[in-house]
């Protein structure tokens, strides 16, 4: 028996593979499908990582919900930075 992966970036993964055009999010009139929302964090994750950030870094969020929000939270788990919600 082999553990399974629960975590958001492999849950994001898997819905941006099954559910790609499907709606992910909608913040105000901004509407992100899985697709998207996990290019997005691709994206902001490489961007991280660029500037030096690393596994286990800690980022402040001073953030209300939202898009924005959602994608440094998940970027933050792709790359293993500690995402602190202020």
């Amino acid at each position: 028996m082999h553990a399974r992966d629960f975590s958001l970036d492999t849950l994001l993964a898997n819905c941006a593979q099954r559910h790609a055009h499907r709606l992910a999010t909608v913040d105000g009139s901004q509407r992100l499908t899985w697709a998207q929302l996990d290019t997005r964090v691709t994206n902001l994750a490489q961007w991280m990582l660029a500037r030096g950030i690393a596994p286990g870094d800690r980022i402040a969020l001073l953030l209300t919900d939202g898009a924005p929000f959602l994608t440094l939270l998940l970027a933050c788990g792709r790359i293993g930075a500690i995402a602190v919600l202020l």
